[in-house]
């Protein structure tokens, strides 16, 4: 499963309601979503992750062309505004790297294409983000709230715990759980 835009606010808060949290502090979640990208961009060392708009490079060819950053799609390769031939290599692996030309080309080329790791997000990576965004709300819930003193008692065993230690735990779980699979992209990125 894959998603072609990133976790919405109304996703994230959806999401909190469903992990038990019904009243969710005033915060701007669309900037949290916004920063978890920044942060997955930032280990894997793609940015943009998910590709956006058809844009054009002017690059050196010695029979391929070696792209200054991953490409999720080439839309064309021109040498001297005429359209010629060309493979991604490896064939069929994406994100593209570099492209060969056809009959051992060189010169300047023109490339145009979507540059990021991908058309879309990958189903973990969406879920990562929008639980990295998550863990932050649930952080600034925790910092709100009071810090009163829980019990639950079963026969003769008492267990005391305060309130927000749950919600830090929740919190940190999140991130922890989304950071690992950050961290699982980024060989294919060379993160930093």
């Amino acid at each position: 499963m894959s998603f072609d835009t990133w976790p919405t606010e109304t996703q994230v808060g959806e999401f909190l309601q469903d992990c038990g949290y019904s009243s969710l502090p005033s915060a701007d979640i669309e900037e949290l979503v916004a920063r978890a990208v920044a942060e997955l961009e930032s280990l894997v060392g793609f940015s943009p992750f998910l590709a956006e708009g058809v844009a054009e490079i002017e690059l050196a060819a010695d029979g391929s062309v070696a792209l200054p950053q991953p490409f999720a799609s080439i839309e064309w390769v021109k040498l001297n505004e005429e359209e010629i031939e060309w493979t991604a290599c490896p064939v069929g692996i994406i994100p593209i790297r570099v492209v060969r030309l056809a009959e051992g080309i060189s010169g300047a080329v023109s490339v145009a294409g979507r540059a990021g790791y991908g058309l879309t997000v990958p189903g973990d990576v969406w879920y990562a983000v929008r639980d990295l965004a998550a863990s932050w709300v649930i952080e600034m819930i925790a910092q709100n709230s009071t810090s009163d003193i829980e019990s639950v008692k079963q026969d003769s065993v008492t267990v005391k715990y305060r309130a927000d230690a749950l919600s830090t735990r929740m919190a940190s779980l999140l991130a922890d759980r989304a950071r690992l699979v950050f961290a699982r992209y980024w060989a294919s990125g060379m993160g930093a």
